[in-house]
């Protein structure tokens, strides 16, 4: 097939599931054109049957705002025409599935099916949002086919903009487990804890709706009882924030802020925790990719996390904001070996048995091809 995948370069979840399934598709010897504004983080390498097409925005003294939505519409049309796209694949719903259309109503053939991949934000945040929901709605409408990384993303969706008469499908993130396993990384792991201190990662986009402000106090309360080290990953609007809170809980040497990281497998293997602390996750990929590296997560009860993470199995869920309640159960996996290697293994069964890269992308054919044929 000629697919055309359409998405945020960014190290959130909905761009690192795009960029990821690019990569497999191109390696089943689908012919694959991965459009957005800048190169993706995991796009690392090149791939034989992979086009990368960037985005570019003009400015212009007129307007108060870069429209980037006209220039990806004007960068999916080219494309489209260019390579006789039969499917274009969008990402997050807002701009890029307008932009799809409007793409499509400027082709010649107007052939190539749209499919929208719902991933949280752009339902929950963006597309309740008084001035973006009638363009959320009308965006769904205009798809020929929409999947959606949950089954609470869907029946969100649902509930808010009705879906009737239009295909579609939960289709879970993936992982592959034979890339994301717990591999001995000892020089690594001595850097970070020269003196066996317990290692707690996160992984994130910094946004606000990811309560880093809480993950840090969470961390400062298990400092308290036991020598360990933080390492963050990922940058955003909440970094500097962070770092001021960091600063004045008198934890910023025990805190590593490494920025984006396109191989983030090496830091999951030395990891002995995972923490999210989001006020809202509609899958948590960052969580999935923890428990297929045989890493124990401590997370917030809210979204699709119920559906990836089994409370008291492969690690806790807490309510979000619940500070004591996350240190607390941080501890209780830390300080127990016998739970740690329980939750460590459970958490790395479930991945494999769940969310396995093959299967999911078969999924994702499969429903290209139902599109397809209609």
């Amino acid at each position: 097939m000629r697919i055309g995948i359409v998405c945020y370069p960014t190290y959130g979840g909905s761009g690192v599931v795009a960029t990821e399934l690019a990569i497999e598709l191109a390696k089943r010897h689908h012919d694959v054109h991965l459009i957005c504004h800048h190169r993706p983080v995991r796009l690392d390498r090149s791939y034989s049957e992979l086009t990368f097409h960037g985005v570019d925005v003009t400015p212009y003294s007129l307007f108060a705002y870069p429209f980037y939505t006209l220039s990806l519409a004007s960068k999916i049309h080219q494309v489209a025409e260019d390579h006789n796209l039969e499917i274009l694949h969008v990402h997050y719903a807002i701009p890029h599935t307008p932009a799809a259309f409007l793409a499509r109503s400027m082709a010649r053939k107007r052939n190539f099916k749209i499919i929208t991949t719902l991933h949280g934000t752009d339902i929950h945040l963006v597309g309740l949002d008084p001035s973006y929901r009638e363009v959320t709605r009308f965006s769904l409408r205009a798809s020929d086919g929409i999947t959606a990384v949950s089954s609470y993303l869907m029946v969100l969706t649902e509930r808010e903009f009705g879906l009737e008469g239009s295909k579609r499908r939960v289709i879970y993130n993936f992982v592959d487990p034979f890339r994301f396993i717990r591999e001995n990384q000892e020089d690594l792991r001595r850097l970070y804890s020269p003196n066996d201190e317990k290692v707690i990662l996160h992984i994130s986009n910094f946004r606000e709706i990811k309560r880093i402000p809480d993950l840090i106090n969470v961390f400062y309360r298990i400092s308290l009882n036991i020598p360990s080290h933080l390492i963050l990953i990922g940058c955003g609007p909440e970094t500097t924030r962070v770092e001021d809170i960091a600063k004045d809980l008198g934890v910023s040497s025990k805190i590593s802020l490494l920025g984006e990281v396109s191989d983030v497998v090496p830091f999951l293997a030395i990891s002995d925790l995972f923490l999210l602390s989001s006020q809202m996750e509609s899958f948590g990929l960052a969580a999935l990719e923890a428990m297929s590296c045989g890493v124990p997560v401590v997370a917030t009860r809210v979204g699709g996390l119920p559906e990836v993470i089994e409370d008291g199995i492969s690690g806790y869920l807490v309510d979000p904001g619940d500070i004591k309640e996350m240190a607390n159960c941080s501890l209780q996996i830390l300080q127990d070996e016998d739970r740690w290697q329980s939750m460590a293994s459970a958490g790395r069964r479930i991945a494999c048995e769940r969310f396995l890269l093959k299967e999911i992308i078969s999924q994702y054919e499969e429903f290209y091809e139902e599109i397809l044929k209609d």
